[in-house]
């Protein structure tokens, strides 16, 4: 998800105004990572309880089990153990 947002400084010389819009790009691109990134966490964690998710050792697989099942709950542990 946040693969990708700095593109735009790297191929700034085939840009028009290079000099503003990559950097104008960069500033959104990252601005929009924020607000998408608080979106899903803030929805993600809106599936379970508070209680149940301050009780959790795990909130993101208690998230993803309480969404799919225990088959879901091991691909965010093994999401979160290779990130």
């Amino acid at each position: 998800m946040i693969a990708g947002w700095d593109a735009t400084v790297y191929v700034n010389e085939e840009v028009k105004h290079r000099r503003q819009n990559p950097g104008r790009a960069a500033v959104i691109s990252v601005a929009l990572l924020i607000v998408i990134y608080s979106f899903c966490q803030i929805g993600l964690q809106g599936v379970i309880s508070p209680s149940k998710l301050a009780k959790s050792a795990a909130p993101l697989t208690g998230i993803a089990q309480a969404l799919g099942g225990s088959g879901w709950a091991d691909v965010m542990a093994l999401a979160l153990a290779l990130s």
